[in-house]
């Protein structure tokens, strides 16, 4: 492979074949870094993106996709990209053949999402993020130039499904090369502005092991035969239980109201947090509105079925790691909350076919009785 030119800092200025090696060896290296990410990751992701990136000349469309590997709210992310008309999707765009990249992009990055650490606005989790990596493009003459560069930026996703969100980011690319005027012409610092969706597979959360029978001796809860759940009392003198037992009365006496997204009241109906919050309020409890700030009310217990007490609040996420449900721990296993999937206000037991997703999706326990 022939040099056209010679390298200048901390960039290179090669023939277009050797332009792919130069852009690959260091995703390569990121990708080394991050073979041990699967080995303590609780989850992973799938991104496809489009991108504008103002850092190359004319700000080229790319097309890439990006992988992370999550391990709480702190993921390590390899992507990459390249111009629309040269990536597998020209095709499906109707792009004509290419002659070879135009431009690309490769990067490492670590990122904080929000919403995995239970902040959010609205329905939308912002995140931040720092990397490394190279990009680069073909100049008018044939000759390429790729040069590594620094970033930093900020994103927002926004869930669609549990498995499934749209995301956009800003980020801000820096040469490597701190002497500005040995940068290839074309190729330098800059926005990057990106939108697409996140695919999200495995777990996002910290799964908890249900185990049977681990709290019975003390929950003060029995089943009828009509499979609900009705506190039998407090001890003496233990007024925890008489204010729990208070709290799960009157939550069972609207057993049955409808569910309604957004529903405040019985008479419209109760989405998972309105219930919550309306049945603590009437013993003078308050609780924020949405169940991801319901999540820090309180005082945090461990996720354990023996740290459990009946009127404890239990929340849960779906594989984006987003708390997005909430119910009253009733004792026994058992839980009192208002389900889309259920239609209603109802019980369900974690032992149930039901009450398994919740085992296996329980992200964080609260305890809101004084």
């Amino acid at each position: 492979m022939e040099l056209v030119g010679r390298p200048a800092g901390n960039f290179l200025a090669v023939s277009p074949p050797s332009a792919y090696n130069a852009m690959m060896r260091p995703a390569t290296m990121c990708l080394a870094l991050l073979v041990p990410g699967p080995l303590i990751a609780q989850g992973f992701s799938l991104a496809p993106f489009a991108a504008s990136n103002g850092a190359l000349e004319e700000s080229p469309a790319l097309l890439g996709l990006a992988a992370t590997a999550w391990s709480g709210p702190v993921g390590f992310r390899l992507g990459g990209a390249m111009d629309a008309a040269s990536s597998p999707a020209a095709p499906l765009l109707g792009l004509g053949p290419s002659d070879g990249p135009h431009a690309w992009s490769a990067d490492l990055d670590m990122l904080f999402a929000g919403g995995r650490a239970g902040i959010a606005i609205g329905r939308v989790s912002p995140g931040v993020f720092v990397g490394f990596g190279v990009h680069g493009a073909r100049r008018l003459d044939g000759t390429t130039a790729t040069i590594p560069v620094w970033s930093y930026g900020a994103g927002a996703s926004l869930p669609l499904t549990p498995w499934l969100g749209a995301d956009a980011e800003a980020r801000y690319r820096m040469p490597h090369e701190s002497d500005r005027s040995r940068l290839p012409v074309g190729v330098g610092g800059g926005w990057e502005l990106r939108a697409g969706l996140s695919l999200h597979i495995g777990s996002a959360r910290t799964r908890t092991v249900f185990r049977p029978g681990a709290d019975r001796a003390r929950a003060p809860a029995v089943r009828n035969p009509a499979g609900t759940v009705r506190p039998a009392g407090p001890r003496s003198g233990d007024i925890a239980d008489a204010r729990a037992a208070s709290v799960l009365a009157t939550g069972e006496s609207h057993l049955g109201i409808r569910y309604r997204w957004g529903g405040n009241t019985p008479a419209e109906g109760f989405d998972c947090s309105g219930f919550t919050r309306y049945v603590f309020a009437r013993h003078g409890v308050t609780l924020p509105r949405v169940s991801r700030d319901q999540s820090w009310a309180g005082r945090a217990i461990p996720t354990t079925m023996s740290a459990f007490r009946p009127g404890d609040l239990l929340f849960f996420a779906g594989d984006d790691g987003v708390v997005d449900h909430v119910a009253i721990y009733a004792g026994d296993g058992w839980l009192l909350h208002s389900t889309a999937s259920g239609g209603r206000v109802r019980y369900d037991h974690l032992e149930s076919s039901r009450g398994r997703w919740y085992a296996t999706h329980l992200v964080r326990a609260r305890r809101v009785i004084p």
